[in-house]
C-alpha cells in the first residue's frame, strides 16, 4: 500500500488459528507472522506486529468464551470474530507515523471491513467441515472398535450377503469359528452351503429361501458347519433382510454363534436322563421323587402299579394322599 505498510490476510488466519486450535496454534502462527514483519521491516511494521498479537489474542478469547459449546463455530460467529478482528486493525493503524495513518484508512478501510470478515467466515467454515469430518471418522472408528472387541468377547460372527450380486461377506470371527484365519476362506455362498451337515442342508437351504420369498417370519435355526479339522460344529444363526425403497430385498445381514458345548452338554444330559429313567423303571421297588411337601414330581412304573394308579394321574397329587387313613 505505502513504503513499509503491508495488508494480507495474515489476521484471518491466525484469528481462526486461535479459535480452532488454541492458544499454542495460534501462538506459533503469531511468532511466525511477527518474525516475517519483523524481516520486512519498514514505517508500519510495529504497527503490524500489534495487528498480529492482537488476532491471535482475540481468536484465543473467543474459543475461550465458546469453551461450553461442542458444536463447530456457526457463520454468525465466525463473522463476528472477522468485525471484531478488524475493526481493532484499523484502530491500530491510528498508530502509524504522519499522514500515513489516514492514507492507509482511507484506502483499506471499506476493503477490510467487506472482505476480511468474508474470509473469516470461508476459511473458517472449511476448518469447520474439516473438523466435523475428523470427529465424525474418530467416532465411527470408536464405535467400530468396540463392536469388534464385543463381538469377538461374545463369540460372535457376521455375515452379509448382497442380493443383488450374490456377494457374500464373512466376518474373521465367523471364520475364526470354522478354524480358519481371515485369508484362508473365501467369501461364497458355495463354501457355506458346501459345509452344512448332509443332514442339514435341505432343512437350513429351505428355511433361507423361505424367509427370502416372505413365506417365513424369520431365519433363526441351529445347523452344522463343518470345521477345518473335519468335525462339526453346532451354529446358532439368525439373519435379518434389507429392502429397498421399492420393498425389494437388496440385502441380507446375520450373525453365527458357535453352540457346539451347550449341544454338548445337552446331549449329555440327555444321555444322564435316559440311563436315570432306565435304571429307575428297572428297579422292582416302588420309587417317588416328591417335593418340600410332598407333592409328587415323578414315579417308576413299581409304584404305579403298587398303587393300582397310572402315572399321569399320580403327577402333581400329594404322597399322603395314596397312604391308608388309618397309616
Amino acid at each position: 500500500l505505502l513504503p513499509g505498510v503491508v495488508f494480507d490476510g495474515r489476521s484471518i488466519m491466525i484469528s481462526v488459528a486461535g479459535l480452532f486450535m488454541g492458544p499454542l496454534a495460534a501462538g506459533i502462527a503469531a511468532a511466525m507472522a511477527v518474525a516475517c514483519r519483523l524481516a520486512m521491516g519498514g514505517a508500519g511494521a510495529a504497527t503490524g506486529i500489534a495487528v498480529i498479537v492482537t488476532s491471535a489474542v482475540i481468536g484465543v478469547a473467543c474459543r475461550w468464551l465458546r469453551r461450553r459449546k461442542t458444536c463447530t463455530p456457526s457463520a454468525g460467529e465466525l463473522l463476528l470474530l472477522g468485525i471484531v478482528v478488524h475493526v481493532a486493525m484499523l484502530l491500530w493503524l491510528l498508530t502509524l507515523p504522519g499522514a500515513t495513518r489516514w492514507e492507509a484508512l482511507r484506502h483499506i478501510s471499506l476493503p477490510v471491513m467487506v472482505l476480511f470478515p468474508l474470509g473469516t467466515v470461508l476459511l473458517g467454515r472449511l476448518l469447520g467441515d474439516q473438523t466435523d469430518r475428523i470427529a465424525s471418522e474418530e467416532a465411527l472408528r470408536e464405535t467400530s472398535t468396540r463392536l469388534a472387541l464385543a463381538l469377538r468377547a461374545s463369540n460372535i460372527g457376521l455375515w452379509d450377503r448382497d442380493l443383488r450380486t450374490n456377494q457374500v461377506y464373512f466376518s474373521p470371527d465367523w471364520k475364526a469359528q470354522l478354524g480358519y484365519k481371515a485369508d484362508e476362506l473365501p467369501n461364497c455362498r458355495e463354501e457355506w452351503e458346501g459345509r452344512l451337515h448332509a443332514e442339514d442342508h435341505d432343512r437350513v437351504v429351505a428355511a433361507l429361501d423361505a424367509y427370502l420369498k416372505g413365506e417365513a417370519p424369520e431365519y433363526d435355526l441351529d445347523c452344522r458347519l463343518r470345521h477345518r479339522d473335519g468335525t462339526y460344529r453346532w451354529i446358532h444363526t439368525r439373519g435379518q433382510m434389507l429392502s429397498d425403497s421399492e420393498g425389494k430385498p437388496v440385502r441380507m445381514l446375520g450373525c453365527h454363534v458357535d453352540i457346539t458345548p451347550r449341544k454338548r452338554a445337552q446331549g449329555a444330559l440327555a444321555h444322564s436322563e435316559a440311563r436315570y429313567q432306565k435304571l429307575v423303571e428297572s428297579v422292582r421297588d416302588g420309587i417317588v421323587v416328591y417335593s418340600h411337601d410332598f407333592v409328587l414330581l415323578d414315579v417308576n412304573h413299581s409304584f404305579c402299579e403298587m398303587v393300582g394308579v397310572p402315572r399321569d394321574r399320580l403327577l402333581g397329587t400329594r404322597l399322603l394322599d395314596h397312604y391308608h387313613p388309618a397309616d
